[in-house]
């Protein structure tokens, strides 16, 4: 199975990577695309250029086994929506090859309001990143309250799931703002959060209906078919935001640690994010 996880990564970080890393590892996946975006959706344009985001993701996942960089967005131009990047990765890989969209949690919360998620959900599987003790059932788990910032961003869908959203289970990974809008999703979930999960999310009684015959429990189901099913899959919660490391540079500080350090020499050699977000 091939797992997909989009976002501006303006820049990619830690939220980002760990998360991707222990999915790819728990679910055996033979690899890991992270897709950066070109153009957001539904939120402000990142600050660095396609060319500059492009490259810190190369050096973030260099020497990374099962980690591949995809530029198939930045190629394509315009905006980018989950269910047209899911279309052309399946005109590439054919109807056979298990595809997982990986999304945080507090983007599945909107879903249902994303672009044609059943159609989504015909070309791929849904991974859900959850941060540990949530089960997607009801309140919060026991003992986490709830979490700042947990909110979708940039990849989800609305947008790819990815960017400041991937928090550890709740990318609200997917791609800003991720709520869709009448006009459909953004591609992914991930925006300035990595893909984390709100502990106090609840899940609305329409989607615990929609979600009751297509979750599975057993890793074997979700590998059975190339899409169709949802995962939760736990993952570290790591509270790491795009928007910080943006505004620690700004203000002459340093996101030592919040990045791999290839990633954050790049941004000093190009002088990215010497201004605040607008």
């Amino acid at each position: 199975m091939i797992g997909v996880l989009g976002g501006t990564f303006d820049p990619v970080h830690f939220g980002h990577l760990r998360p991707a890393l222990e999915v790819r590892q728990a679910l055996g996946l033979e690899e890991l695309r992270l897709i950066p975006l070109r153009q957001a959706v539904h939120r402000s344009q990142p600050q660095a250029s396609p060319e500059q985001r492009l490259a810190m993701l190369r050096l973030a996942v260099q020497g990374a086994e099962g980690l591949r960089v995809d530029d198939r967005e930045l190629r394509r131009g315009g905006e980018s929506y989950t269910h047209d990047t899911l279309v052309d990765l399946r005109g590439e890989l054919g109807p056979a090859v298990g595809l997982g969209l990986l999304v945080g949690a507090d983007a599945f919360r909107g879903f249902l309001s994303w672009h044609r998620p059943d159609d989504i959900l015909a070309l791929a599987h849904l991974i859900v990143m959850r941060r540990p003790g949530w089960t997607g059932e009801g309140g919060p788990a026991p003992g986490l309250a709830p979490m700042e910032g947990d909110k979708a961003s940039d990849a989800g869908g609305q947008a790819l799931a990815g960017d400041d959203q991937v928090s550890a289970a709740g990318n609200q990974a997917p791609v800003a703002g991720n709520q869709a809008s009448a006009g459909g999703d953004p591609l992914f979930t991930a925006g300035d959060q990595a893909p984390l999960v709100a502990s106090g999310l609840e899940l609305s009684s329409h989607l615990q209906a929609w979600l009751q015959p297509r979750r599975c429990f057993q890793v074997g189901d979700l590998t059975a078919s190339p899409a169709g099913r949802v995962w939760f899959q736990e993952v570290t919660q790591l509270a790491i935001s795009a928007t910080r490391i943006r505004g620690l540079v700004a203000r002459g500080l340093s996101p030592r640690y919040l990045l791999p350090d290839t990633v954050l020499d790049f941004i000093q050699a190009e002088g990215l994010y010497r201004r605040a977000d607008p």
